[in-house]
């Protein structure tokens, strides 16, 4: 077989999934005519496709070389080194393929990803509302933003975004989760009780939103809710140090101080120093009454 017969032949099997016969495929046309930028281009999808990072570098790395500048590879090189950890080459990477094709918006989209886990909230906006006057109905991005506005403490916006989000996607549970974490930001609690407690119907059970919706309720005063909370995040992850701190002060508010020992020192032998810090006064207070 030819070296194009080869190539045709991987680009069979990739379509029909058959990721080792593919990349089987694509090596066996590599090896008949290795300068062939787009064949290392498809197995490098293929290895991707199967979880093989470092040998999708290799290829997108190859075929860059061969084919010079395309804004393509530079796009599905980000994506490699995004699931790889390498985020400021993420960013060198959808910067190139802005620079070929400025209206590209997967890569503002994965850029401003990069962004926001490099702690970089300002210009993870940016790059988001870009991708959105390019696709305005795209729902992750708005939830993405609103994640990047709570990260410079515009909950407004945020809630505005998050809203935009579940506007498209009514049942978008953790759009409700993040929305109601903005409301309890701004005090907003009834709001905040509203959209966490949908997040839960939707199915959006985590130990962080039962440990949060938890808080609310002992804010609010109905402890006997909060205990239930905090409880049903601890059986999602028994090692929740913040939920065991929040357990003991529900415990030492209704009058259950062997609980609430019991549960703030769980906390504090998790590190939770806010829980070893408050078990000290407690205990210095006990002594000195």
């Amino acid at each position: 077989m030819t070296a194009q017969e080869w190539f045709e032949k991987g680009n069979l099997f990739f379509q029909s999934a058959r990721l080792n016969e593919a990349i089987e495929a694509y090596t066996s046309a590599i090896e008949l005519e290795p300068k062939k930028g787009v064949i290392y281009y498809n197995r490098g999808n293929a290895h991707a496709a199967m979880g093989n990072l470092p040998e999708a570098l290799k290829d997108f790395d190859e075929a860059l070389l061969l084919n010079g500048k395309d804004s393509e590879i530079y796009i599905n090189r980000a994506v490699t080194l995004y699931l790889m950890g390498e985020y400021e080459r993420v960013i060198e990477d959808c910067t190139s393929a802005l620079e070929l094709i400025p209206g590209e918006a997967k890569a503002y989209v994965i850029r401003g990803n990069a962004k926001l886990v490099l702690q970089n909230p300002e210009g993870a906006v940016d790059d988001y509302g870009k991708a959105l006057e390019l696709t305005p109905d795209d729902i992750g991005l708005y939830h993405n933003r609103g994640l990047a506005l709570m990260g410079l403490n515009r909950y407004s916006e945020a809630i505005g975004n998050f809203t935009s989000a579940i506007n498209l996607d009514s049942k978008f549970s953790r759009a409700y989760y993040n929305r109601g974490t903005a409301f309890y930001r701004v005090l907003d609690l009834e709001k905040a009780m509203s959209d966490y407690s949908t997040a839960i119907a939707l199915g959006f059970e985590n130990p962080e939103i039962f440990c949060a919706r938890g808080s609310l309720h002992a804010r609010m005063g109905t402890l006997k809710e909060a205990t239930k909370d905090f409880k049903k995040a601890l059986e999602l992850n028994p090692e929740f140090a913040e939920a065991y701190y929040y357990l003991g002060n529900v415990h030492l508010e209704s009058g259950n101080e062997a609980e609430a020992f019991e549960n703030l020192g769980i906390s504090a032998s998790l590190g939770f120093q806010k829980a070893a810090e408050f078990l000290e006064k407690l205990r210095a207070a006990k002594k000195s009454g």
